[in-house]
């Protein structure tokens, strides 16, 4: 209670008035931040407040009184295992009482900066997407900037930078960052490199680490192209694409793939027309309907707004409207199952106001985070974000770059607490070096096969270089999977991983949609990689692919890199059974054996068939011969 007293009175002709000073309860603004450090770092935990007068504090840990820890900091030195945990304080005065929320502390491993040639040495890279074009199960890194730069892995932990290979390796003057995927579905990853002045280009691989510029009109001379990403948006086997055009009011583009190297553009959808500006953007089938949906990051300032569209089927998208969509200041998004409950949450990082975390609620619609750490820093502009699981515990973390528009600052990296929450990581040379990145890009992948997934930044800014960081890694286990479409896209974009484990002794599921692509200028590995923390295998592993298909495995030992093919599609042609026709679907150029069974355990050879084309079909002797009958198709080495 606030009281206030007042005495006047005349004495020699002089009046005077005496006011008794107001009594003010604690109230925190500023609540501490959780955080997470390396091993033996310095952390300090502090609040801000009004009260009057000022309060007494006093920090807890855990469920303790901390001895002198009695001021508005708490400053802990050498942090160890024993100090993790949760810190409180309590402000009182004779008004009353105040007391914070929790601020967690937490180790983590951290990452040791690369600085051998050629891919920390080189600088002006405005994106950077990583995948294993020349198939040996090492991935490979490409960057744009002020020159196309292409490294392969040379599975040593080093790279070496590929010339000549057409217009991969030379100079484009663009924006944003070549991806990933195979449009032709010939088991070898090509590429498109977008270009903001419209000379974008598609490069088909042909294997032996060569390629060949086989850009069409259709795809290429299109003015201000940012972000983009491959999707098979209508689940035909086929990858699609999606560009953001960055100029102010002018339409998206979308093509679709036709399943024979060529695409046409889409030019009717509600899905390509805006209003102001957009920049980055990621496809993620938010509400599991097997059909891949699109979410743009619009607006910084430049008159756009976010925008959200399901797939409703058969080449349609439907514009969404909620508070996804209410905000102006987006500049890069990406999807990623934060909280495991199945369902892709969204990150936009936006520009000079608070980055946003859109918790998906499995029904539809979205929660906005608020009062986390993941959403209280401010910076000058996200020009790109990326989830992962840097430590390997099997819950996604997120690197968010801040943009210095000319004045180098570190980017955010967030530790998922495993309870919805995250603490901002604080120290480490990963958080604490500086980086322009203004139109730069991140993106993880693990380089040297130790199981845990590295970092590249990046860097458009003279004078200095991109970042290859190294994560050091710890004791938690891992499980790397690689998935090849067969009946779906052949890069797998848009399947999911599911993974469950023993985590923290309760058994829990994880989630990876396979990514064309995120963000205004990033490409993530197309490998799954999931921790394991304490857990010695995966008790199951899920794929569902595009196609429908669902694949199982179960107790999949920890620790290990599995290449996953989905199984060929066996199907129905005629209308009845009787007619003895069967359609295999999926495994282009690969030799089957078909068999034929009455009771599912003595199977007969029936004939081989080769699938020349990717879809092949196979005729009973006799249309009596098939009904009563199981068939199978067994691939042949």
């Amino acid at each position: 209670m606030t009281r206030t007293f007042a005495l006047a009175g005349l004495v020699g002709g002089l009046a005077f008035t005496d006011a008794v000073r107001a009594v003010t309860p604690p109230t925190i603004s500023v609540q501490p931040i959780s955080q997470a450090v390396n091993g033996g770092a310095a952390v300090t935990f502090r609040v801000t407040f009004t009260a009057s007068p000022a309060p007494a504090f006093q920090w807890r840990f855990g469920d303790s009184d901390l001895p002198g820890a009695t001021n508005a900091a708490l400053s802990l030195t050498n942090v160890q295992a024993s100090n993790t945990g949760s810190y409180v304080v309590t402000l009182t005065n004779v008004a009353g009482v105040a007391i914070s929320r929790a601020a967690r502390l937490d180790l983590v491993s951290g990452f040791t900066r690369v600085t051998a040639a050629p891919v920390a040495t080189a600088g002006l890279a405005a994106g950077a997407a990583w995948s294993d074009y020349d198939g040996d199960g090492f991935p490979d890194l490409f960057t744009t900037g002020d020159a196309n730069r292409l490294y392969l892995n040379n599975r040593d932990g080093t790279f070496t930078e590929v010339t000549k290979t057409a217009d991969v390796s030379g100079r484009i003057d663009q924006q944003g960052s070549g991806i990933w995927g195979d449009f032709d579905n010939d088991g070898h990853l090509d590429l498109f490199v977008p270009d903001a002045g419209g000379r974008s280009a598609l490069f088909r691989n042909l294997g032996a680490g060569t390629f060949t510029n086989v850009s069409p009109a259709s795809l290429t001379n299109f003015p201000g192209v940012q972000g983009r990403a491959w999707a098979d948006y209508d689940n035909d086997g086929n990858l699609d694409l999606f560009l953001v055009n960055g100029n102010s009011g002018a339409n998206d583009f979308l093509f679709h793939g036709n399943g024979d190297g060529t695409f046409t553009a889409v030019t009717d959808d509600a899905l390509l027309k805006k209003t102001g500006s957009a920049q980055g953007c990621a496809w993620g089938d938010y509400d599991n309907d097997g059909l891949v949906d699109l979410a743009i990051a619009g607006g910084a300032g430049r008159g756009g707004r976010n925008r959200l569209f399901h797939n409703d089927g058969n080449g349609q998208f439907r514009p969404l409207t909620n508070n996804v969509t209410a905000e102006t200041a987006g500049t890069t998004c990406a999807w990623g199952d934060y909280n495991n409950d199945g369902f892709l949450d969204l990150f936009v990082g936006n520009n000079a106001t608070g980055n946003s975390l859109f918790r998906n609620n499995g029904d539809g619609t979205f929660t906005k985070v608020v009062n986390d750490s993941i959403t209280q820093d401010t910076p000058r502009n996200a020009p790109d974000c990326a989830w992962a699981d840097f430590d390997n515990d099997g819950w996604l973390d997120l690197l968010v770059l801040n943009a210095g528009l000319g004045s180098p600052t570190p980017p955010y990296l967030y530790h998922n607490n495993g309870d919805g929450t995250f603490s901002k990581v604080t120290t480490g040379k990963l958080v604490t070096t500086g980086v322009d990145g203004s139109g730069g890009g991140c993106a993880w992948a693990d380089y040297d096969h130790d199981g845990f997934p590295d970092l590249f930044q990046a860097n458009y800014f003279n004078g200095l270089k991109n970042f290859l960081w190294h994560n050091d890694g710890n004791s938690n286990a891992w499980l790397s999977i690689h998935c090849e479409g067969r009946v779906s896209n052949r890069a797998a974009i848009g399947a999911k991983v599911r993974v469950r484990a023993r985590l923290g002794g309760r058994d829990v599921w994880q989630m990876r949609e396979i990514s064309g692509g995120h963000g205004f200028a990033s490409q993530n590995d197309l490998t799954a990689l999931f921790g394991l923390g304490e857990a010695t295998q995966a008790d199951v592993i899920r794929i569902e692919w595009p196609s429908g298909i669902v694949q199982t495995l179960t107790d999949v030992a920890a620790r290990q890199f599995l290449e996953v093919k989905e199984p060929s599609l066996l199907l129905p042609a005629g209308a009845k059974p009787s007619e003895g026709a069967l359609i295999l679907r999926g495994g282009k150029g690969l030799s089957y054996q078909i068999q034929t069974s009455a009771d599912l355990r003595n199977w007969e050879n029936a004939t081989i068939l080769t699938n020349l084309s990717g879809t092949v079909q196979f005729q009973a002797p006799g249309s009596s011969d098939l009904p009563g009958k199981f068939v199978r198709a067994l691939e042949r080495d």
